[in-house]
C-alpha cells in the first residue's frame, strides 16, 4: 500500500489524524476511500506513463519492462532518472467480458529517446517531486502545512509577525521561477489556499516548496515548526522583554519594528481584529444580544422608516444574517410589522 501505490503523495500532507485514518481504511480495502483524498480531477491525462530508457533497463534486469510508480505521479512529464520525455501508455480497448492485466510490453508504442537538459525546470521539479515520494510517510507528526510553509517564506513575502502573506508578490516570482515549466496549473488562488491552510492539493504544495527552496528531507519529515508565525513571535518578543532586555535590543535581535514589538507587549495584537458592535461581545453571546436588542427596541424601531431586516440589522449595527440569532428580537420584529399592517 505504502510503498507501491500513490498513497504516499497524496496522504502525506494531510492531518494527522486523516493520514493515519486513510491509511487505515485502505488496508480494510474500504471502497469510499477515495473521497477522503485530495485528488483534483484530471482532464485528457493518461494515468500511466512509461520513459524509454527505463524500459530498456527493465528488460536487461528483469526480462521485461513494467510500470514505474514516480512515472504516474500526477502531471510527471520527465523521468528523474534519465532526464527523458515520459510517453503515454496508450491501451487499446476490446468489448470483453472479462477484466485482464495487460503487460505494458503490449503497450509501448514509442521508443523515442527524447533527453532533456539537467538544469530544466521540468527535470528539477520531476526529481524533487520523486524525492519527497521516496521519503518514509511520516505517520507520527501533526502538521498544519499552510502554517508550515509560510514558516519557511523569505521576509519580503510575509508581514513581520507572519499574519499576511504577499500571495501576489509571491505568484509573480513563482511564475518567472518555473518559467518553462510545462504543467504549472498552480494560479494565484491555489496558492491563497495552501497558505491559509484551506487545500492539501499535494502538487501545489510541492511547487511551493521548491520555489521556496525546502530540502525534500525537511519537506517530507516537516523539519521545523506549523505553529502560526505571529504566536511564536509573540511568544518569543515577551520571553525575551521578560529576561531583562529592552524594546530596542528585542527589535534589533529580531528584526523587526520597535512599534511591532511594544504593540506586542501592550497585547494590542490580541485583540480582534474587527471591532465588534455595542451589541457583540467577543464571545459571540447571541443571548445577551437579544436580550439588549429588546431593551432597545421601542427607541431604535422609532428611528426607522421602512421595516425590514436589513434596516433593522442597520439601526442595531448588526448584520442582515445575525438576525437569526436573535429569536426574540425577530419576533418582536415580526410582531410589529403585524401590528401596523393591521
Amino acid at each position: 500500500l505504502i510503498d507501491h501505490t500513490l498513497s504516499k503523495y497524496y496522504v502525506r500532507f494531510l492531518p494527522l489524524e486523516r493520514r493515519i485514518s486513510i491509511t487505515e481504511k485502505a488496508l480494510q480495502n474500504d471502497t469510499t476511500i477515495g473521497r477522503y483524498l485530495p485528488i483534483p480531477l484530471q482532464t485528457n491525462t493518461s494515468s500511466l506513463r512509461y520513459c524509454p530508457l527505463c524500459i530498456k533497463a527493465d528488460r536487461e534486469k528483469y526480462g521485461e519492462a513494467y510500470i514505474h510508480i514516480t512515472h504516474s505521479i500526477p502531471y510527471m512529464t520527465v523521468c528523474p532518472i534519465h532526464a527523458s520525455k515520459l510517453f503515454d501508455v496508450e491501451f487499446i480497448a476490446h468489448k470483453i467480458n472479462n477484466t485482464a492485466f495487460v503487460p505494458l510490453e503490449h503497450c509501448i508504442t514509442n521508443m523515442d529517446i527524447i533527453n532533456i537538459a539537467e538544469d530544466n525546470i521540468n527535470v528539477c521539479l520531476a526529481r524533487y517531486i520523486a524525492e519527497v515520494f521516496g521519503a518514509p510517510l511520516n505517520l507520527e507528526d501533526e502538521v498544519i502545512i499552510g502554517n508550515f510553509l509560510s514558516n519557511k517564506l523569505e521576509d519580503k513575502y510575509i508581514s513581520p509577525r507572519g499574519e499576511q502573506r504577499y500571495i501576489s508578490h509571491i505568484w509573480n516570482d513563482l511564475q518567472v521561477f518555473y518559467s518553462g515549466l510545462e504543467n504549472l496549473y498552480t494560479t494565484q488562488n491555489r496558492l491563497a489556499t495552501v497558505y491559509k491552510c484551506n487545500s492539501y492539493n499535494p502538487y501545489d504544495i510541492l511547487i511551493i516548496s521548491l520555489f521556496q527552496k525546502i530540502k525534500p528531507c525537511d519537506l517530507s519529515s516537516f523539519n521545523g515548526t506549523s505553529e502560526p508565525k505571529h504566536i511564536v513571535l509573540d511568544n518569543k518578543v515577551r520571553s525575551l522583554y521578560e529576561s531583562g532586555l529592552s524594546m530596542n535590543r528585542i527589535a534589533l535581535m529580531l528584526g523587526i519594528n520597535h512599534e511591532v514589538v511594544r504593540q506586542i507587549l501592550l497585547g494590542t495584537y490580541d485583540e480582534p481584529k474587527h471591532a465588534c458592535s455595542s451589541y457583540k461581545c467577543t464571545k459571540w453571546d447571541w443571548d445577551s444580544i437579544d436580550q439588549r436588542c429588546c431593551e432597545e427596541f421601542p427607541r431604535r424601531i422609532l428611528e426607522i422608516t421602512t421595516i425590514t431586516k436589513a434596516t433593522v440589522a442597520e439601526a442595531f449595527n448588526l448584520k442582515d444574517k445575525s438576525l437569526r440569532n436573535l429569536p426574540r428580537l425577530n419576533a418582536m420584529v415580526q410582531n410589529y410589522k403585524v401590528a401596523n399592517r393591521n
